[in-house]
């Protein structure tokens, strides 16, 4: 038997004994080293917030790090002793027992798949294409368990600013301040964008200038359109990131966007659509798709953490024991943890 983090989607979580993984033929099992929270995704999963998510009790966690401890008689393309990124209990959309997998990833072993064995054994696999997100961590990166999982974010925000066309020159505002919002900073300051951060917890916004932002707006005392005009010399904003999925604030964002600007809707929004219709902006605007998926950032994102370009230490702020779940994920509801990583041994 394991431990594996169960949530009813009522706002529940709690840590349960399931049975361990058993690897298909394709398969590898992973003895899951860590894995860290996503606030937004995790927060709706707990709360049935995704209309793709109706199965109930379910097992949680996407952003974790495992060993290879066993690999199936099929595999040929990873080997026992590898670091992996998104092992889970089962493919997202299945189920394990009784159990829904949504991610999998809260749990002391998981499972990665080897796709081109699969496909060999014309097995019909993962809807959702949730295994080409299972990547391997070089053995000779030099990176800790906990900083590992926060590849996973990383390389998505990464891909996102990268979609957004953000370049040098432009002005960049970040709606939200957690870890996503910072990484947004981070990686719109690296391209060499101005950066403007809005969010309503100074220590939230705190963070987001250490990660690059130039200019901190804080909505419950700022005017963050004045603040805005003047940082743009009343030109506007040349792309609006939404980390927060508020769409109020995200309205008010697109609404200092300057012509040819553009709005890529990260955040998952209220009400699943964004009102373009409400938006009143200087002149011609779009909605950005982020397309650039975090798979294919796999490599630039291990270059940019040889290089100590990015250190993600900067985008997590506690690191805790597993058997500590139940006390320690409240924390994020009651915006006493911005992002942790729960630590299996």
């Amino acid at each position: 038997m394991m431990k594996a983090v169960i949530t009813d989607g009522k706002g529940n979580v709690k840590l349960e004994n399931l049975p361990m993984p058993v690897p298909a033929p394709w398969q590898c099992l992973c003895k899951i080293d860590a894995c860290a929270t996503c606030s937004g995704t995790d927060q709706k999963l707990v709360n049935s917030g995704f209309d793709w998510a109706k199965e109930y009790p379910a097992v949680l966690g996407h952003e974790g790090v495992g060993t290879i401890i066993e690999c199936g008689s099929a595999v040929r393309n990873f080997r026992s002793g590898q670091k992996v990124l998104r092992p889970a209990v089962a493919l997202p959309g299945t189920m394990y027992g009784e159990f829904a997998s949504w991610m999998g990833g809260f749990a002391e072993y998981g499972l990665i798949t080897d796709i081109a064995a699969a496909a060999e054994s014309a097995e019909q696999l993962d809807p959702f294409g949730y295994t080409r997100y299972q990547q391997i961590i070089p053995d000779d990166l030099e990176i800790t368990q906990q900083d590992a999982t926060l590849l996973v974010m990383l390389k998505e925000v990464a891909g996102a600013c990268k979609g957004a066309g953000i370049r040098s020159g432009h002005t960049v505002l970040v709606l939200g301040g957690g870890a996503v919002a910072q990484a947004m900073c981070f990686f719109s300051s690296l391209a060499g964008a101005k950066v403007l951060v809005a969010a309503r917890r100074s220590e939230q916004l705190d963070r987001c200038m250490r990660c690059g932002a130039e200019t901190a707006v804080n909505l419950l005392a700022d005017d963050l359109e004045e603040i805005v005009m003047d940082a743009t010399s009343g030109k506007g904003i040349d792309r609006v990131m939404d980390a927060a999925g508020n769409v109020e604030l995200a309205i008010r964002g697109a609404n200092l966007l300057t012509d040819g600007g553009g709005m890529a809707s990260y955040a998952t929004i209220e009400g699943g659509r964004f009102p373009e219709e409400r938006v009143q902006a200087r002149g011609k605007w779009q909605m950005i798709s982020t397309a650039v998926s975090e798979c294919d950032m796999h490599d630039e994102m291990l270059a940019m953490i040889r290089n100590k370009t990015v250190d993600p230490k900067l985008f997590y702020t506690d690191s805790m024991d597993f058997s500590t779940f139940e006390t320690g994920f409240p924390l994020l509801k009651a915006k006493k943890a911005g992002k942790i990583v729960f630590n299996m041994k």
